[in-house]
């Protein structure tokens, strides 16, 4: 009988499958629209946003087992190279390693995708990273060309053939994808889309890893599953609810468990004025199952 299980064992390390369970818990903190001597708007609290991100900052610190930390772009208000500064100031407060995925409003004619890969310490505007094993994270950058004034966004043919490389050479790796841009819109917005997202959920419809896909851009919850892939869209900093998303990943043989919560600023008196500006707030906040919940993905 000991020969028999030694024998199944040995098959399956074999396999690529995980004969133990792992756990990965990480952030996402999205669109925090870091602007110095900035001044809020009719949807953003852009004049609190130093304070909401230090606040975030000093929140994730306090958790325990942290991986990592992922922003999802939009880390500035404004593409200049001092507001980036002054944002990564900021940042390298943060205690557990800390990436970040391209969005809209960090570069443009006062600072390039290059100057910004740069100084933020990027490897590239994509790029890929493990960070433990059974695990691999896949950060993408959509964001157009700036001179063309939209923020839509699109993957060149390059990236789309680069991301299928990497989730073909991961075998069976949970896959953890970052970008700006939403693959699923949390609402309609033909301003604000992916303009080719089939193209993009065409690649990851060709592989059976557990998936999920972590945006920001629309400063929305919404959470859609479609059979092996998890789309998480998460809501903004300085926008109502004014949080970010702690992500426990368990990985086990016959499933993977996402637990995806929303945690809120401490500054309840921001809130309440973001919430006042904001009269579609249950909009952003979609149902309770976009904020908080249990998700599992068969393997």
């Amino acid at each position: 009988m000991k020969k028999i299980l030694t024998y199944l064992l040995v098959l399956l390390m074999c396999a690529g499958a995980p004969v133990f369970a792992a756990e990965l818990k990480f952030v996402q903190l999205s669109d925090t629209h870091y602007l110095q001597n900035g001044r809020n708007t009719s949807f953003k609290l852009i004049g609190e946003s130093p304070r909401l991100l230090d606040e975030a900052i000093e929140q994730i610190n306090a958790i325990d087992r942290l991986s990592f930390v992922m922003f999802t772009g939009d880390m500035i208000d404004l593409p200049r190279k001092n507001e980036l500064l002054g944002f990564l100031s900021y940042a390298q407060k943060i205690n557990a390693p800390h990436y970040y995925a391209i969005g809209n409003h960090d570069i443009g004619k006062t600072l390039s995708r290059e100057e910004f890969v740069q100084l933020a310490g990027m490897p590239s505007d994509y790029y890929s990273f493990s960070p433990q094993k059974g695990f691999k994270v896949i950060v993408l950058d959509a964001v157009t060309p700036y001179d063309n004034g939209q923020v839509v966004g699109k993957l060149n043919k390059e990236q789309l053939a680069w991301l299928d490389e990497q989730i073909a050479c991961a075998g069976r790796d949970v896959i953890l994808i970052f970008m700006h841009h939403p693959v699923v819109e949390p609402f309609a917005s033909a301003d604000h889309k992916l303009l080719n997202a089939d193209e993009l959920d065409r690649v990851l419809s060709k592989y059976k890893n557990p998936v999920a896909v972590f945006s920001g851009h629309y400063h929305a919850a919404k959470i859609t599953q479609k059979e092996n892939v998890l789309y998480v869209s998460s809501p903004s900093l300085v926008t109502y609810p004014n949080a970010f998303r702690v992500v426990n990943v368990k990985t086990g043989f016959k499933n993977v468990t996402f637990d995806i919560c929303i945690q809120e600023t401490g500054l309840k008196n921001l809130q309440k004025t973001a919430k006042l500006f904001l009269l579609g707030s249950s909009v952003n906040l979609g149902e309770e199952k976009d904020l908080n919940g249990v998700y599992k993905i068969a393997r």
